[in-house]
């Protein structure tokens, strides 16, 4: 399955871009549609630069994983009753015969 990416980052060194110490690193989200199957799909790096006149390329890997989606559930529980109070005393009822 090809995933259909297609991204260009545009940067400038701050510093010397000659000096080994000058990178850039960056984070790229990406989103990929609910119907990709998990899997590790290969992502070409192509980086160009001195004016485009030259040019490495490279590739990283992405892992997609299962994701579960929930959805928030509401639920209403209802109060206790309260306790009834007891009577305990008992009444007598005396009818004549």
């Amino acid at each position: 399955m090809k995933l259909d990416l297609n991204r260009q980052v545009s940067f400038a060194l701050s510093e010397d871009p000659f000096d080994t110490d000058s990178k850039y690193t960056t984070t790229i989200p990406i989103t990929v549609s609910e119907f990709v199957l998990p899997d590790i799909y290969p992502i070409a790096i192509k980086i160009v630069y001195g004016d485009g006149g030259e040019a490495k390329e490279t590739s990283v890997d992405l892992a997609v994983e299962n994701c579960i989606t929930t959805h928030p559930v509401t639920t209403t529980i209802p109060p206790e009753p309260e306790e009834e109070e007891i009577d305990d005393t008992i009444d007598t009822i005396i009818t004549p015969p």
